[in-house]
C-alpha cells in the first residue's frame, strides 16, 4: 500500500486432471474429457482499473455489470494440465494506514465448496471452503 492506494492480485488455478478421451466416434469413442475452455468474468469494486494480467488467451476487456467493474477473458486447459489466471488491479479508493481492507467474496451459483486462501504479503491468513458469500476484513 503506497499513499493509501491499494493494488490487489487475484490468482485462480484451473485443473483438468483427467487424460484425453478417445473422441473418435467411428471407433465408438466418447469424448468425455478434452481441452477445457472457459470464458471467465471477475467482478471487482466499481471503478477498479486493471494493471496487469496473465493467463488469458484473448485481450481482457473491462466493463460494468451489477454495480461492479468486470474483467473478462478466455482460457483453455489441456487434459492433465493446469492453467493459471492472474489479474492485478488497483482499487478505486484509498485506505487509511492501519484500517482493515473490506473484501467481499461472492459464491458463484452452481459451484460447490471451492477452496479459497486469503494471502496477504505472502502469508496465508485463512483457508476455507466457500459455501456462501463471505465478507472479511483483512489487516494489511
Amino acid at each position: 500500500m503506497k499513499n493509501g492506494e491499494i493494488t490487489k492480485t487475484i490468482t485462480v488455478h484451473y485443473k483438468n486432471p483427467f487424460p484425453q478421451s478417445d473422441c473418435n466416434l467411428e471407433r465408438g469413442g466418447l469424448c468425455l474429457n478434452a481441452e477445457y475452455r472457459d470464458w471467465f468474468r471477475n467482478y471487482v469494486p466499481k471503478g477498479s482499473t486493471l494493471v496487469d494480467s496473465k493467463g488469458s488467451q484473448v485481450k481482457i476487456t473491462t466493463s460494468e455489470d451489477l454495480g461492479k467493474t468486470v474483467f473478462e477473458g478466455f482460457l483453455t486447459v489441456r487434459p492433465k494440465g493446469i492453467g493459471t489466471l492472474t489479474l492485478t488491479y488497483k482499487l478505486p479508493f484509498k485506505l487509511k494506514s492501519g484500517s482493515p481492507l473490506p473484501v467481499l467474496i461472492q459464491k458463484q451459483p452452481g459451484t460447490n465448496l471451492n477452496i479459497y486462501n486469503n494471502i496477504v504479503n505472502g502469508r496465508t491468513l485463512e483457508t476455507f471452503p466457500l459455501e456462501t458469500d463471505k465478507e472479511v476484513k483483512l489487516k494489511i
